[in-house]
């Protein structure tokens, strides 16, 4: 108790003083040395301003502090940003967040709370790597005025301030789906102060469980900045966003926007390719800013927006099954997607959106259960378009240069490292391998050639989760039943697994899929194995990525069985 009054006790007398002197240059003060020495707030102000405009499909998101009803969102983004660099306002909540992507750390903000002595929220960064080197947080004292907020850097260790009550209340939701892009240190304070502190989402209706709307705009609006007027603020985010020339390739594979042009290019037989180019954007365009309801692509760069999961779950039929559609983030530049996602309802015969809240977080409710189809539950969109999206890992490393962690529920419980053996088979390929390689990179995948193409389905699993084929599995197989041990390498790894089989004439895929789903909701990794029969015996091979990793690919197709009956 007295460690905890001494240092509540220094602390106000500090704050005491910047009151006093205050000039809006506090943060950058403290910053600043953390970044270069004898860096300048001035240099601060507008190095860490360069990388919120560097990085602005990120911080546009925040809402800007003042917005001119006839500029844009991203114009008045822009404009704040600017105004903050260039004449010394004060900082606002994005400031904060841009210091953590800055200095690769993690940001502690924390204030005073009167019975358990402090409160604080803690800021991870999202589009920059961490500093493995320094994973201390930076922990800044907020104090609170009728017109500022005063910052104050505690060089103590965290640990010291837990001791003496500290509870940083997202402390089990860093990556999850919060309140930041409101942009607003009300908000915050409301919240660290909030007896309720326990509950931790972007939560915005106190009075309706659950909430109704039939335009998505508004609703995501009223979720994310907490009123629905801002619904024009998140067209504009969304048209900026699609219409960014490293994304608006992608977007417009999503919708079909090829009209009859012939007239048109007639005329123009020499420009034909440009024209009809120039046209198919145009109408892509006009479909974009209809607005009369939120389409497939609107779904895409929501998710790609705010970077989390969107279910939408309807009825199929009268007997009331529900049909759920994921669409996941499929452009941007974060390191990982929020791990809180926001499932919507549709009623059947309705044309409303249902999302029910309650007070928890989002990444503590059941989401609905999708497997082996990606990034869209059904075959709405055409295969090729989807296999042609560049997709961002749904389990990054922790490094640059590290595995995807897709498998970590299992090393955990094993404790087993993790260790790849890359190395490429010695031998030569024969032609018909070579003919089932070049089927395979259709789709962006090949044969590992584990063993030369003659391993054990032991022996691969081994190699596809602990990275050695010599592994000993903490499982065993049913003896001469491969059907039967394919089913418990889905049950224990909780991944779908896609098995490619050459007939003669006919090569095909076939999907297993797990009773229980990996436990990481965010997960989109598959297994897929290769199975051929040669002289009596029956090999097992891996089937990888050309590029990357399987999540960063759509699933195989796997064709219908139809009953030869009918």
């Amino acid at each position: 108790m007295g460690d905890k009054r001494s240092i509540l006790k220094d602390l106000r007398r500090r704050a005491s003083a910047l009151h006093a002197y205050s000039d809006n240059n506090e943060l950058y003060s403290i910053v600043g040395s953390l970044i270069q020495r004898d860096l300048t707030t001035s240099k601060c102000r507008e190095l860490i301003s360069t990388f919120e405009e560097k990085h602005l499909f990120y911080f546009a998101l925040f809402k800007p502090q003042i917005e001119n009803p006839k500029k844009s969102w991203i114009e008045n983004a822009k404009r704040d940003i600017t105004n903050i660099r260039k004449n010394t306002a004060a900082p606002s909540l994005r400031e904060c967040y841009a210091i953590s992507e800055v200095i690769s750390r993690n940001v502690v903000l924390m204030c005073e709370y009167e019975e358990d002595g402090f409160r604080g929220i803690e800021i991870e960064p999202v589009i920059s790597e961490k500093d493995n080197k320094n994973d201390t947080p930076l922990i800044l004292f907020l104090r609170f005025d009728e017109e500022n907020v005063h910052f104050i850097r505690c060089d103590e260790n965290i640990n010291r301030f837990i001791d003496c009550g500290l509870t940083i209340t997202n402390g089990k939701h860093l990556k999850c789906l919060d309140k930041r892009f409101r942009n607003n240190f009300d908000t915050l304070r409301h919240f660290l102060l909030d007896s309720e502190f326990h509950f931790f989402s972007c939560y915005s209706f106190p009075d309706a469980f659950p909430v109704e709307m039939t335009n998505m705009f508004e609703l995501f609006a009223q979720i994310i900045y907490g009123t629905q007027t801002n619904e024009k603020g998140v067209k504009d985010l969304i048209k900026a966003h699609v219409e960014a020339d490293d994304y608006i390739q992608v977007y417009m594979q999503l919708v079909n926007v090829k009209e009859n042009f012939s007239k048109n290019i007639q005329k123009n037989e020499k420009k034909a390719v440009k024209l009809e180019a120039q046209l198919t954007k145009e109408s892509f365009r006009k479909r974009m800013i209809d607005w009369k309801s939120a389409e497939k692509v609107h779904l895409f760069a929501l998710a790609s927006l705010f970077n989390a999961e969107i279910y939408v779950v309807s009825p199929e039929d009268v007997s009331g099954r529900e049909v759920s559609d994921l669409y996941l983030p499929i452009c941007g530049s974060y390191l990982y997607t929020f791990e809180s996602p926001l499932v919507f309802k549709i009623k059947k015969g309705s044309t409303s959106f249902e999302v029910n809240f309650e007070k928890q977080c989002q990444c503590c409710r059941k989401t609905p259960e999708i497997i082996g189809e990606f990034p869209i539950a059904n075959n709405a969109i055409d295969l090729e378009r989807i296999r042609s999206l560049d997709l961002i890992p749904c389990c990054p490393p922790k490094s640059r240069h590290g595995l995807h962690e897709h498998y970590k529920h299992i090393l955990e419980n094993n404790k087993l490292p993790d260790q790849r053996d890359i190395t490429p088979w010695p031998g030569g390929l024969p032609n018909d391998i070579k003919h089932i390689n070049d089927i395979l990179a259709e789709e962006g995948r090949q044969l590992e050639h584990l063993l030369g193409g003659k391993g054990t389905l032991a022996q691969c699993i081994s190699k596809e989760v602990f990275g050695d084929e010599d592994v000993e599995l903490p499982i065993s197989f049913t003896e001469n039943n491969l059907e039967r041990s394919l089913q418990i390498v889905a049950d224990w790894t909780g991944f779908p697994i896609y098995i490619f089989q050459n007939c003669k004439e006919n090569c095909s895929w076939e999907l297993k899929t797990p009773i229980t789903c990996v436990k990481a909701t965010n997960c989109r990794y598959f297994i897929t194995l290769f199975l051929q029969k040669e002289n009596g015996n029956q090999y097992v091979d891996r089937i990888i990525s050309k590029t990357g990793c399987n999540c960063m690919l759509a699933p195989p197709y796997v064709a219908k069985k139809v009953d030869g009956k009918e």
